[in-house]
C-alpha cells in the first residue's frame, strides 16, 4: 500500500473510532477540528496520487465524508469535546469513516493502537 493510502486509512480510523478512544489520543494529536483537516489532506492526497484506483463504492464513501466534514466546518457548536461525543453529526462522521474502512477492507482499530 501506498503512504497516500496509509495516511488515509489512518485518517479514517481515527474518525472511526468511538468518542472515548478519539479522547484519549494524545492531545497534541488530536482535536476534532485537526481530525477533520487530516482527513481532507489525505483524502486529496490519495486520490491525486491514485486517480483510477478507487471503486466507485470507496470513492463516493470518501465524497459524502467529505461532505459532511465541510458542511460541519460551517457550525462552531460541532467542535466542541461535548459535540465530539454525542451530536448526531459526528456519530454519521464515524458510521461513515467506519463504512470506508470496510470498502477499503481496512480495520477499525482503538486509540491505543494509533498511539503507539
Amino acid at each position: 500500500m501506498g503512504k497516500d493510502l496509509e495516511s488515509l486509512k489512518i485518517a479514517l480510523q481515527t474518525l472511526a473510532m468511538d468518542a472515548e478512544d478519539q479522547w484519549k489520543l494524545p492531545k497534541g494529536n488530536f482535536q476534532p477540528a485537526k481530525l477533520a483537516l487530516e482527513f481532507v489532506q489525505q483524502r486529496q492526497a490519495a486520490l491525486s496520487a491514485n486517480p483510477k484506483g478507487l471503486t466507485s463504492q470507496q470513492d463516493a464513501l470518501l465524497e459524502v465524508l467529505d461532505h459532511l466534514l465541510k458542511e460541519m466546518s460551517a457550525d462552531p457548536s460541532l467542535w466542541t469535546e461535548k459535540a465530539l461525543r454525542t451530536h448526531s453529526k459526528w456519530i454519521a462522521v464515524r458510521e461513515l469513516a467506519a463504512a470506508a474502512l470496510t470498502a477499503f477492507n481496512w480495520p477499525l482499530v482503538h486509540s491505543t493502537t494509533l498511539s503507539k
